[in-house]
């Protein structure tokens, strides 16, 4: 389940994938607004997909707010290889569904960061999908460039490279330069990360030192700097931390006991 508060009143977008009977999973989504809780009119009902393919463990769909204008961005896996997205402007309506790329598998794992900048509508996005479910998959980056109105255009970089089998990729933007951080896990060698700086990518496909592999994360941002810290859960069910500094990562520590499984055992917020 992830969720967005658009910035500037009290309305939230939440979507999240679960089961439910006969093997089935269902990504959902609901909206509060007017003191009350409300299904996302796109689908059917807020239902988005329904499939007895869907994994409910995996967060195949996510949410972000633009910065400057707050329209809601979502994106989700429809059980096919063409993921989709919708919009809604801050006190507007939602779009219908769009289709977000055409990839070389389903997308498993969807992470999705709004630029801080006050000025700016840019929100980024990772995709891992799940092409050779033994070997690993693909690892694709878009950028969103709203104009405050629902709409905007997609600039899309595919194939930044390649995870290993269901492993999780994050992204999360400097907050004073408004570059883009991707990372993404690989098997047994350390993860890897590239740096988007709004037209290219100006490190690409670099490891990060002294992890042993890494299957799930999450990363934030500190604002008012380029420093952002990354969580890691290797392949050995270790946690460890690294820091960026907007330029190289430091491994700045590893809990000594072992987490209990690989269900997301990570977290962390900005102050």
């Amino acid at each position: 389940m992830r969720g967005a508060s658009v910035p500037g009143n009290d309305e939230k977008v939440v979507i999240g994938v679960g089961g439910q009977d006969g093997g089935r999973s269902e990504i959902n989504a609901i909206e509060f607004y007017d003191n009350d809780w409300h299904a996302v009119p796109v689908g059917s009902n807020g239902v988005l997909t329904s499939s007895t393919s869907i994994e409910s463990k995996f967060v195949n769909a996510n949410v972000a707010c633009e910065t400057s204008s707050g329209t809601a961005f979502m994106v989700w896996n429809d059980d096919s290889t063409t993921p989709k997205y919708a919009t809604k402007s801050s006190g507007g309506s939602w779009s219908s569904q769009k289709n977000f790329r055409t990839a070389t598998g389903k997308a498993f794992w969807i992470d999705i960061a709004s630029d801080p900048d006050v000025n700016s509508n840019k929100i980024a996005m990772a995709i891992a999908d799940d092409r050779g479910m033994v070997v690993g998959g693909d690892v694709s980056f878009a950028e969103w460039s709203g104009n405050g109105n629902g709409d905007g255009s997609l600039v899309i970089k595919a194939d930044i490279g390649s995870t290993h089998r269901r492993a999780s990729v994050l992204v999360a933007y400097e907050a004073t330069s408004g570059r883009a951080v991707v990372v993404w896990g690989k098997s047994s060698d350390d993860p890897r990360y590239s740096v988007w700086n709004g037209s290219r990518f100006t490190t690409s496909d670099v490891k990060i030192p002294n992890f042993i592999g890494g299957s799930s994360g999450m990363m934030r941002s500190q604002p008012g700097t380029n420093n952002i810290l990354l969580g890691v859960l290797d392949r050995n069910n270790r946690i460890g931390f690294a820091w960026w500094n907007g330029s190289s990562w430091t491994h700045v520590h590893q809990p000594p006991e072992k987490a209990r499984n690989s269900a997301d055992p990570i977290g962390a917020s900005e102050k």
